[in-house]
């Protein structure tokens, strides 16, 4: 919860707090009292749902990050591979060009995917090199837990703006109850 909105429900607390302190026999008095109560409760649970996608998104985007650093080495070390085995061998020298760091999550998904691809296609001549017998499945792996990750975030992030605009329309309405 941003600060204006606690600001807001704190008032509305201290609202109800007074009005239960000095009830009065007013028609639609404690019909409104029993609304505020009713956004409070329901804006408290909002804003715990926020903190928690919040965290969540925070948590996917530290795993996400270790993962790309962990498959960014894999793809160096394969490019390393290629670059001997093209220096070696006789004919096309094989180029393997992975995404650098100033790529967006979605473009180095698709940059690494497309070296495993072409690592795929060469894995042969790669094996002569050095290249492990299942290192390019562990690496198709990681990058499908990576584009799993990145699925994560994006749903973690969508209901934390959607708890936070919600709680934005219940502070708005506190305002016009209280």
């Amino acid at each position: 919860m941003d600060r204006i909105g606690r600001k807001h429900v704190e008032r509305a607390q201290r609202v109800a707090d007074f009005a239960r302190q000095y009830p009065s026999d007013l028609p639609g008095y404690q019909a409104a009292l029993d609304r505020i109560d009713e956004r409070l409760a329901r804006a408290t649970e909002v804003a715990q749902e926020e903190v928690a996608n919040r965290r969540a998104e925070q948590a996917v985007i530290a795993e996400q990050l270790e993962l790309r650093g962990q498959i960014t080495a894999e793809l160096q070390f394969v490019a390393g591979i290629a670059r001997t085995a093209g220096r070696e061998s006789v004919g096309t020298p094989i180029v393997l060009r992975y995404p650098g760091p100033q790529r967006n999550q979605l473009q180095f998904l698709t940059g690494a995917r497309q070296v495993v691809a072409k690592a795929a296609t060469e894995e042969e001549q790669l094996r002569r090199f050095g290249l492990s017998a299942d290192q390019l499945t562990t690496l198709s792996a990681e990058l499908d837990g990576f584009a799993r990750l990145l699925s994560l975030r994006e749903g973690a992030s969508r209901t934390h703006i959607g708890a936070r605009r919600q709680l934005h329309a219940l502070t708005a309405d506190l305002k016009v109850v209280v």
